[in-house]
């Protein structure tokens, strides 16, 4: 591991650097006039600071908002032509950037005007590859324990030590920048996996590459406007089980144990096996949506990550069955 660190000092060495920001866009009229201009203020300097806005064919008012003279004296549109999910809103950007740092956003993250700043200025350790945005909500008045869960609760970045390399399972890409160079060497993501759950196959891929060069920054605070309620999360857990996860364990099956389809996706008799026969079924998903109601915060915290992950495992059992 040190010989690889070496490596990367060397190969990554200090200068001013030019900075890509790739902003995913799909019916965000309600919130672009919100999110967009704090990205136009950066205290960042303007000659080395791109900004990329990519429409994935958005149905609502999108398009006149990013025909804004001033938005498009400052920025670089891409429109896609038919929806094609947000992979392919972030290779459109990658393909197109000119950055030594790429970040990658959402059109429903609001951040502050030293946004950009925050994020080079980790950067001036040369060990660091990829830095993950301290994401926080919109609002402060956090009632729905779910959102209690994703936002106060100790989990994901947040349990790793301070100042260590992340788990790459702890690095999502919903605000993160990572060096080009890294993005080159790791590759596009993957446009084969439709809809919830891309982050844990490209985060993985990068992580091979640089296990020890992924950083929380914590200082680096955004604010997420949109927060998915309770059920369109189990959902979209369980649409990732059924569609996404699929196709990722089939090229990194050691992935299986970080998701939760271990218990479910095996017929040899193991004690992994047998709780996942005992506990995760749909009536037992049906009696902890109802405890979660009663359950005070932070107990409710168990209640919402048994939902999750069994929402993932009764996705994956579908596409077990259909295939079977």
């Amino acid at each position: 591991m040190g010989k690889e660190r070496a490596a990367v000092r060397t190969h990554f060495k200090r200068r001013r650097m030019k900075v890509s920001v790739i902003v995913s866009i799909y019916n965000g009229a309600d919130i672009l006039p919100v999110t967009i201009p704090p990205l136009l203020n950066q205290d960042y300097p303007a000659e080395q600071l791109e900004i990329i806005l990519v429409d994935d064919a958005s149905t609502d008012g999108t398009s006149e908002h990013l025909e804004n003279p001033e938005w498009q004296e400052k920025c670089r549109v891409i429109r896609h032509e038919e929806n094609r999910g947000r992979t392919a809103t972030r290779n459109s950007g990658v393909k197109a950037a000119t950055g030594d740092v790429l970040i990658f956003t959402d059109c429903d993250i609001e951040v502050p005007t030293d946004f950009v700043s925050k994020h080079v200025n980790r950067y001036d350790d040369n060990q660091t590859v990829g830095i993950l945005s301290n994401l926080l909500p919109h609002s402060t008045d956090l009632k729905d324990k779910y959102h209690r869960y994703l936002i106060e609760g100790k989990r994901g970045a947040k349990l790793a030590p301070e100042g260590k390399p992340l788990p790459f399972r702890y690095f999502i890409m919903t605000c993160t920048s990572i060096r080009k160079e890294a993005v080159e060497k790791t590759g596009l993501f993957n446009e084969n996996l439709p809809g919830y759950g891309i982050d844990l196959e490209y985060a993985y891929r990068l992580w091979r590459n640089y296990p020890d060069n992924l950083f929380y920054a914590p200082e680096t605070e955004v604010r997420m406007h949109k927060l998915k309620t309770l059920d369109e999360a189990l959902d979209n857990y369980r649409e990732f089980g059924e569609k996404n996860l699929p196709i990722i364990l089939k090229e990194f099956p050691e992935l299986a144990p970080f998701t939760g389809v271990d218990f479910v996706s095996t017929k040899q008799f193991s004690w992994k096996r047998i709780i996942g026969l005992l506990l995760i079924h749909n009536f037992n998903i049906c009696i902890a949506k109802l405890k979660l109601k009663f359950v005070p915060f932070p107990m409710s915290n168990l209640f919402v990550r048994y939902l999750l992950v069994a929402s993932v495992c009764m996705g994956y059992k579908s596409y077990l069955r259909l295939h079977e």
